[in-house]
């Protein structure tokens, strides 16, 4: 089994690892309420975001990580964009969703070639 750094990660990670929630093998069919589970973890890993943005921005400045921060976070958004979750944000984080996308940070959703 693996270790976790905390309660939060566990949880996800060990619903990652469950293959009756993520199927390991090609074919095998997702749960009915595959969907649910996925907005649930997106929902939290907002969450993550927000507080190390709220909380640890500065200290993640001074270390110099901000670009790293940030581009996680844009592609972050991107996949949840494009996994097409419709996960419900916050009306701030959907604002700067919006303003990211918007300034041309995060590209748009472009469905189909």
């Amino acid at each position: 089994m693996k270790r976790c750094s905390g309660m939060f990660s566990c949880h996800i990670v060990l619903q990652i690892d469950d293959p009756s929630v993520f199927p390991g093998q090609f074919g095998e069919p997702f749960p009915p309420n595959f969907m649910e589970v996925v907005r649930t973890i997106f929902k939290r890993l907002f969450r993550v975001y927000a507080h190390i943005y709220h909380s640890h921005f500065k200290q993640v400045c001074s270390l110099g990580e901000e670009a790293h921060l940030n581009t996680c976070f844009k592609h972050f958004i991107f996949f949840v964009r494009v996994s097409q979750a419709r996960v419900e944000l916050h009306h701030a984080w959907g604002v700067v969703v919006h303003s990211l996308t918007r300034l041309g940070n995060i590209p748009p959703v472009h469905t189909g070639c």
